[in-house]
């Protein structure tokens, strides 16, 4: 007797995992739909298992009697069901749902990447300065500038915005460049909460803390990209290569995301400069014998 798979699971799969109950269903049993695929027969298993986790995490489960799937970007919170006694099917039910920020980040992810088709690829700068040697690295690193952050001096103790956090972040990376060894390799990295917040709305991502912002985000978007061209610029012309990050945070997330994949677009013809699109809040830069590692501490502590 062949096997059924329920239809409506095929909208969770992901294109393996198709491939899989598809082969399950023609076959007639896990046995020989394995055998066709060249694969263990507990991968199939694992398939379907991982596919009706992933629908019932969207609100579908008929098992449970949880036939509503949620809209895309949201995820099951919790359901309640009433019965009648002696009868099998539901008389009512409420589903609650909310964000499924693992969803919303693709979707960012797939626009970001639909945008940067657009961006003018920029040609590659003339060649560092000689005199570079190789077997020395300079890691450039910036944290926690939050420069769209608003502070009143009379109130706080120290004046801050938008100017004035473009003028001290360029400041401080010539400054620093221009004292640094001529090493061949340069690393910038960007250990983020570089945008204080991380949309239209003043508040923090997760705890929804209000927050103290300079001004309009789309300035601020147009601020920062100038502010890290202008210090790439600057590492061009001293190191022959440059490797950026840009990584993950509490602060502004999503702000990292399009960061990442827009550099990456935009320097595409630089053969100088890579880019670490990785979205992993660790990351990881090898120099030889040595390695750096980076994190912006929201995830986990120094212990």
């Amino acid at each position: 007797m062949a096997a059924k798979i329920d239809p409506k699971l095929y909208e969770f799969c992901t294109v393996r995992q198709l491939e899989k109950l598809e082969a399950w269903e023609k076959h007639g049993n896990v046995r020989k739909a394995a055998k066709a695929l060249g694969i263990a027969k507990s991968a199939i298993d694992e398939a379907l298992a991982s596919v009706k986790k992933k629908a019932a995490v969207a609100g579908y489960a008929p098992e449970h009697d949880l036939t509503r799937p949620v809209a895309f970007g949201q995820k099951l919170r919790g359901a309640s069901t009433l019965y009648r006694r002696g009868e099998a099917e539901p008389v009512l039910q409420w589903v609650k749902s909310t964000a499924n920020q693992a969803q919303i980040e693709e979707a960012m992810k797939a626009a970001v990447a639909a945008m940067a088709e657009d961006i003018p690829r920029l040609q590659a700068m003339p060649p560092a300065v000689e005199g570079s040697k190789s077997h020395l690295c300079n890691c450039y690193v910036i944290t926690d500038m939050h420069l769209n952050a608003l502070s009143w001096g009379e109130e706080t103790g120290a004046d801050w915005d938008m100017q004035i956090a473009e003028r001290t972040m360029l400041a401080w990376f010539a400054q620093a460049i221009e004292q640094s060894p001529h090493a061949e390799t340069a690393v910038f990295a960007q250990l983020s909460d570089l945008v204080h917040s991380d949309g239209l709305e003043p508040l923090t991502p997760a705890s929804k803390h209000v927050l103290d912002v300079d001004t309009r985000f789309a300035k601020v978007v147009r601020v920062v990209i100038r502010i890290l061209r202008q210090v790439i610029d600057m590492l061009l012309a001293k190191h022959p290569k440059v490797h950026i990050l840009m990584c993950d945070s509490n602060h502004d997330p999503v702000a990292q995301i399009w960061l990442r994949e827009w550099f990456a677009v935009l320097y595409e013809n630089e053969p100088r400069i890579t880019v670490d699109q990785s979205p992993s809040p660790y990351n990881a830069y090898e120099f030889g014998k040595t390695a750096l590692f980076f994190h912006h501490g929201h995830r986990r502590k120094v212990t």
